[in-house]
């Protein structure tokens, strides 16, 4: 399934004036279909035509809005918020995601958006998700350049997480990453809800003027709301307004962990089936269906023909079949029982250890016996 998410980083105050208060977060839309410029349209149009652009409070900022041609929730007004509300309600279907931090003061500002947008990010990885169109707003300090990097490393530390995580799938799906402007209709409405959403967590409001907009959104259509709180502090929620994306996060089947400590042979043994099964996702051509896979699949197996593997060349193993193993799969969703999957798991145990190889004893010790092992059977 191909899903088009939306992002939008914010800086803000729980209580203004309150620097304990202040929070660095991100927001993620979620669609099953590109959000196209109508909502827009519509809201300007309305917007255009409303008879309270004339009031002195609003009017500036109404004019403003209707010369830009597009919605920038701060700085818009009541009159504009109204209009565009309605649009969004009324015209699309989303599941919206947002996780607020604390400023760290060994954390600069930008690392700090850097790391909520990886927390965020983990909303679309499911085995349903097999690409998403990522659409951010481009700024000095995250360039297309850099967010290529921030994806590189993202995915990166997620690789080496794994061994840490060992009852959990972990997918790899397909990033596609876009730069755009502020006129991007998907931005805008990703901004005008992570507004709303700040609003309702602002302490320093009334209960109306936190929840105007918030129940202007969520009034019509079925939804669904999540929030949770650390220390009587918001971290992170869910919003979903007449659900058309399933993401479902799924575990191992019952009795699939804790696998069993390794054992005599069962270092040779996985690393041979781990081969194996690089080898015949390539012949059934399922590679084909993960483009992200394709070249690091096509170089592996470059390295298995070559032989005679070093460190990095089997780290590059261990990294393909991690990524590979819960995204492909390489076994069989709803037919694996628990005492298949803990054999399966194994493997996926082993490929991850080799990734800590210069950090962990006991990796390092299973790097060279592989090491070793090729060099006496390469001819």
């Amino acid at each position: 399934m191909r899903i088009y998410a939306y992002v939008d980083e914010t800086e803000f105050y729980l209580r203004p004036g309150n620097e304990a208060m202040r929070r660095i977060g991100y927001g993620l839309l979620i669609s099953a279909t590109e959000i196209d410029d109508s909502v827009v349209r519509e809201s300007l149009v309305n917007l255009g035509i409303d008879p309270d652009i004339q009031h002195p409070d609003r009017g500036v900022y109404d004019q403003r809005t209707l010369s830009r041609r597009y919605f920038h929730a701060s700085e818009d007004s009541s009159n504009a918020h109204s209009h565009f509300c309605n649009a969004i309600r009324d015209g699309i279907n989303w599941n919206f995601y947002y996780t607020y931090t604390a400023p760290q003061q060994d954390r600069s500002l930008e690392q700090t958006f850097r790391l909520a947008l990886e927390l965020v990010s983990t909303q679309f990885l499911s085995p349903d998700v097999t690409e998403v169109i990522l659409t951010y707003e481009n700024r000095d300090t995250f360039t297309p350049l850099q967010a290529n990097v921030w994806l590189e490393r993202y995915q990166n530390q997620m690789e080496y997480g794994i061994y840490e995580r060992e009852m959990l799938p972990e997918y790899f799906p397909n990033i596609i990453l876009r730069s755009r402007g502020k006129r991007e209709p998907g931005l805008q409405v990703v901004d005008f809800l992570l507004w709303v959403m700040n609003r309702k967590n602002m302490q320093n409001l009334s209960e109306e003027e936190r929840n105007t907009w918030y129940s202007g959104l969520l009034d019509r259509g079925p939804h669904f709301s999540e929030a949770h709180y650390e220390d009587n502090s918001i971290t992170w929620g869910e919003h979903v307004l007449r659900r058309e994306v399933e993401i479902t996060h799924c575990l191992y089947p019952e009795g699939s962990t804790p696998i069993p400590e390794f054992v005599n042979g069962d270092a040779e043994n996985c690393f041979r089936q781990i081969i194996d099964t690089i080898r015949q996702v390539h012949q059934s051509g399922r590679i084909n269906q993960y483009p992200q896979l394709i070249d690091r699949l096509e170089a592996v197996l470059s390295l298995i023909n070559l032989g005679n593997l070093g460190r990095s060349e089997i780290r590059a193993i261990a990294s393909l079949y991690v990524r590979m193993f819960d995204t492909i799969p390489v076994y069989e969703r709803n037919l694996t029982t628990g005492v298949m999957m803990q054999s399966l798991l194994k493997t996926k145990k082993i490929a991850a250890q080799l990734l800590h190889w210069e950090v962990l004893p006991e990796a390092s010790a299973t790097m060279s016996f592989y090491c070793q092992y090729y060099r006496d059977h390469t001819p």
